[in-house]
This record gives structure tokens, sequence and C-alpha cells, in this order.
């Protein structure tokens, strides 16, 4: 009779305790060789490897499905092979058939198609435990979650801008990724100058970064409160211990306007913001973002200011009325050459069709005295 052997492991526990992949295979060929049974294939994989352990597990189905023979399936032990009853009904319609015979080394069990009702229900009480070994391992997993939880630690991968690694203790930390956090800070700046729809980000991304970046993941990214200091886990906000990526103030600033923008259309010129988006920071280049304030006596302000996200530096809050105010002498200070003036003015009276001012002033060489 020809044999398949199934060998796995669960956890890392299992590499070093003698329940290894290569020692349950080399006792289940000894065991075969006993038997006087013929090794057709072996399989082999690691439980933790969810996507490993489906995969293998339908090969191994379709061999004894599509097998013309009887075939025997050797394993070290039950939990090795099912850790549920759901499993045990596929099993056992094939044993019924006559299509497979179950090997169990560890438990000197072997199941067919004669088996009694004695053997049937050691079988099936191995399953059982099997399935509480399971339950167990759930157990703890949930609180080791919890208590990382409450420790303020993420019990996950990482998110995008960041990286998750081992330090010198061997214990698992996050910290921003150098490239990627660089990328999630200026989203939030872009998108919190109220300057960009998240389609304009996109093309920015791409400009910037060299990067394609769909919508969807752009609106993930900035519904993320973990980028300024807090996990969102089960629908449950916590604070985490790791090195933020934004501000508290700008990733409410980015939800305060992306509510507006579901609640109404966006329309840049409607934006009561008449510098948004063209004013950088001197000291480290970032953009300035408008803030609206109102005073005690009831009058509302827009100032523009650094999102200083480099690190704090001594850049002033500016009024918009005061940046008007420094625009407009930049103006006046403005002188268009006579020359040029003649020009645009005989231009003026040639035709009355041509009404676009950037138009006259491409005629003209502006020259700002020092």
């Amino acid at each position: 009779m020809k044999a398949i052997i199934l060998a796995r492991v669960s956890t890392e526990e299992q590499l070093t305790d003698g329940q290894s992949i290569p020692a349950q295979l080399e006792k289940a060929r000894q065991y075969a060789s006993r038997k006087g049974l013929e090794v057709k294939s072996e399989y082999q994989f690691d439980e933790s490897s969810l996507k490993d352990r489906g995969t293998k597990f339908e090969q191994v189905i379709e061999e004894i499905k599509n097998s013309e023979e009887h075939m025997a399936l050797i394993v070290e032990t039950i939990d090795r092979l099912q850790r549920s009853f759901k499993e045990s009904v596929l099993f056992d319609d094939f044993r019924k058939q006559g299509k497979l015979e179950i090997h169990f080394i560890r438990e000197n069990l072997v199941i067919n198609k004669t088996s009694n009702s004695s053997e049937i229900q050691r079988w099936d009480l191995g399953v059982f435990l099997a399935k509480s070994y399971v339950l167990q391992i759930g157990d703890n997993v949930k609180r080791t979650i919890e208590h990382k939880l409450r420790n303020g630690e993420w019990p996950a991968r990482a998110p995008y801008g960041y990286y998750n690694f081992k330090n010198e203790d061997g214990k698992s930390c996050i910290a921003p990724a150098p490239y990627e956090s660089k990328i999630v800070a200026q989203i939030y700046e872009w998108y919190g100058s109220e300057g960009y729809s998240m389609e304009q980000i996109r093309f920015k991304l791409k400009d910037t970064f060299a990067l394609e970046m769909s919508k969807g993941k752009i609106d993930f990214i900035m519904k993320n409160p973990f980028y300024s200091g807090q996990m969102l886990f089960d629908g449950k906000l916590l604070p985490h211990i790791y090195q933020t990526i934004i501000s508290q103030q700008l990733f409410d600033k980015v939800q305060s306007i992306k509510a507006g923008f579901n609640k109404k259309r966006f329309k840049f010129a409607g934006l009561p913001y008449l510098y948004r988006g063209l004013l950088t920071c001197g000291c480290c280049g970032h953009a300035f973002t408008p803030e609206k304030k109102t005073k005690k006596s009831g009058r509302e302000y827009i100032y523009y200011h650094c999102t200083q996200y480099s690190g704090k530096h001594g850049t002033k809050w500016i009024t918009e009325q005061e940046i008007t105010r420094q625009f407009s002498e930049l103006v006046k200070s403005m002188v268009i050459p006579e020359a040029i003036a003649l020009e645009i003015s005989h231009t003026l009276e040639v035709s009355h069709k041509v009404t676009d001012v950037n138009y006259y002033f491409s005629l003209a060489t502006i020259i700002i005295p020092d």
C-alpha cells in the first residue's frame, strides 16, 4: 500500500522539543518501513502560517481524492492532522469509501473501513483534546493582546509609516520608518492646508515621491489616529507608547476638514483662506497652515503658522491681514518700464477682445527695486 506522510509544528517550542518536522518525518519513515508501506509523498508545514496550512492541507485532500488506490496517511499524533470535528467528517467519508486508512503513530491507532466503535471513539477523543488545546491557545493569545494594550503596545503589524523590529532584549517594538513616515506627514500637511483634495494629493505624491497611491489608501492613512499617538483596536481608542509622526492638533484638523468635505462639496475657490497652499516656512520649508481664531470680542481672525513637523522653532503666527499688507507693499514697489506700459496701452486701444490680465503681465518685464 502506498502512503502519504504529513508533518507539522504549531509553535516555536515544538521545533526544539523533539517534535520538529525533521524528527516527525524520520519517525514516520521508520514506521512506514516497519509496516511495509511505500511512501509516495510527504507534506510538511508550519501551523503558524494559516495560508501555508490551508494550501498544503488542500493538496493532501486532493491527492487522496484523486488516488485510484487505497492510501495510508501517516501522522505522528492526532493533533498533527486535525483539530476540529469538521475535518473528521471529511476523513471519515474517505475511510468509509475504502479510499483511506489513517495511522496515528503515538496513539498506536489505525483507523480504516473496518474500525470498530471503540477505535472511532479513541479518534474522536483525540480530536476533542486537540480542539481543547486550540481553545487554550486562543485564550492565551487574547490575554497577551489585552496585556499589550494595557501597556500601550500595538499587538499587530505596524501601520504604514512605521516598521516592526526587535530591540536588544528581543522585545517587539515599533518605530517610524525613515522614508514612509515623511510621506505620511506630508499627506497630513497637504490636506491640513486645505489647499489640496485627495485626488490632488495623489498627483503630488507621484511628483514628489514617485509614489502611486490610491485615494482609498490615502483616506485610510488620514483616518488612522496611530500617527498622532492613539491606537484604535476592536472599536476602542487607547494611547500608545510609540513615537508620533504628526501632532494631535494636525490630526484633529484633518478630521474636521474631512467631515466638512463629506457634508458639502469641496470648492477650492469658496474656502475663506486667501493664501492656503501658497506659503512655506522660511526656517524649515514646511507648509504654512491657516486657522481661524475668535477673540474675546467675538471677532474672528485668520492666522497662518508653520506645522513645525521637523521640530519647534521661533516662527511666529501671522494674520491674513498682515500677509495682505506685506503683499500690498511688495506690489506697490513693482515698476513696469515705460516702453512696456506704452505697448500695453496701445494694445488696449487696438483691440478690446483681449481681457486676460495675465496676458498683459506676460508682455511686461516687472522690476522690483532692492
